[in-house]
């Protein structure tokens, strides 16, 4: 096992223990690592150890897409370009099985096996928070010896973990189709647990807290869909990023984990999985053919078996290879695919006010006073019932102030 700074928390020593003396505990920073018990096979054995994923290159060029579905509603509800959904539901159609993160009843991000299309629901959508990977490469396993197809899907880290945990032959089983997100770093659960229980309070208001979508889209849903939908029993509350401190905190790098900052499972090119999938922030620049307010995938094909695939589901896209003299543009667009993101300067200070005085304390040393300000102001404008007013007025002094800037400019001139 590594140390816990190179730690990804893949579990993959915890599931290939064979007398379970490795668990997966909370820890440093609100994540999870391995606790081992005493075990006297430790040196005969070695398993934990063997299995810890290490990263090896790919030796030919993937190839990049970006694509999107001709369903508006399947992208809807989806987070970015339904390209996922389409691969899990052509997998499903065709017997087989699909694994991803959820999201259960507590709000508690953790993987889970959808054996029919309407447990996909549950697999939809991103979670910006590290998934408890549970037992499901053991479960992915059994299904593989059935001789069943199954679609595999986690951060490149989880997938890593799972192909060193079946080994070979399993990791190149035909029906293993292996997944991953181009993941920009999984935020703390612990941090989660904590934002969660603060959104609680609002049900003496608005009663049970019943649903939390990370990017929610609607009818009017530009590219830019970064924005909480919490559905309480009477009425929902939507949150957009700019204005949520979950969301600045994960953005500005502050709740990552410590192997997010110098992540071995960042490339174009990725001998561990089939495929690839992310967000194409603005296709309009490159791939106007493509483009949607709803969203576009960029997909990195790394095998045969991804291909394959992606050409079972075709009919269901709008799709457009990236040709070679453009893959430098697309790359630069979502950086995640390839480049660490630096540790903030405050981490550690956050980190300790975090673990002696909680989340509350702690978001103020990862935000600009300015940005707290702001957000307080639009959380208290809700609270009183005039954000809406709120909204409007700061709409008309924004246009009379830029009135009154172009009236300068003309008087200037002359």
């Amino acid at each position: 096992m590594r140390d816990k700074i190179a730690c990804t928390g893949c579990a993959a020593c915890a599931q290939i223990c064979p007398d379970a003396f490795i668990s997966l505990k909370r820890g440093r920073h609100g994540f999870d690592y391995p606790k081992s018990l005493d075990c006297s096979k430790q040196e005969s054995c070695g398993l934990c150890k063997k299995v810890c994923p290490q990263r090896t290159d790919a030796t030919d060029q993937s190839t990049i897409y970006v694509a999107r579905a001709i369903d508006d509603d399947e992208m809807m509800h989806s987070s970015s370009g339904a390209v996922f959904a389409l691969l899990a539901k052509n997998c499903i159609d065709c017997g087989g099985v699909v694994f991803g993160a959820g999201m259960d009843a507590s709000f508690k991000i953790a993987h889970r096996v959808a054996t029919t299309s309407d447990d996909l629901h549950q697999l939809r959508g991103s979670k910006y928070v590290q998934s408890d990977i549970g037992d499901c490469y053991r479960q992915a396993r059994g299904f593989l010896k059935l001789g069943k197809s199954v679609l595999f899907s986690g951060t490149p880290c989880q997938i890593a973990g799972l192909k060193s945990f079946l080994g070979k032959p399993l990791c190149d089983d035909p029906n293993l189709l292996a997944v991953d997100v181009i993941c920009h770093g999984v935020a703390s659960p612990g941090i989660w647990n904590e934002y969660v229980t603060g959104q609680k309070l609002k049900e003496k208001r608005f009663g049970k807290l019943e649903e939390i979508v990370f990017r929610f889209k609607d009818i009017n849903s530009s590219e830019d869909s970064y924005r909480f939908r919490f559905r309480f029993r009477s009425r929902s509350l939507y949150r957009h990023s700019r204005k949520d401190y979950f969301y600045q905190l994960f953005l500005r790098y502050f709740t990552l984990r410590d192997s997010c900052y110098s992540c071995d499972f960042r490339g174009a090119s990725r001998s561990w999985c089939d495929i690839s999938l992310g967000d194409y922030p603005t296709p309009q620049a490159l791939v106007p053919d493509v483009s949607s307010p709803l969203g576009v995938n960029i997909v990195l094909v790394h095998s045969q078996k991804g291909e394959d695939s992606l050409r079972n589901i075709k009919d269901k896209l709008v799709l457009r290879e990236v040709a070679v003299d453009e893959m430098i543009a697309v790359l630069k667009i979502n950086t995640a695919i390839e480049l660490n993101h630096e540790r903030p300067k405050e981490y550690d200070r956050f980190w300790r006010v975090w673990s002696e005085y909680g989340y509350e304390k702690a978001k103020s040393i990862a935000l600009p006073t300015a940005a707290i300000i702001k957000l307080g102001i639009s959380d208290l404008c809700k609270v009183i019932g005039i954000h809406s007013s709120a909204k409007k007025l700061y709409s008309v002094v924004k246009k009379c102030n830029l009135k009154f800037r172009q009236d300068a400019e003309y008087h200037n001139s002359d």
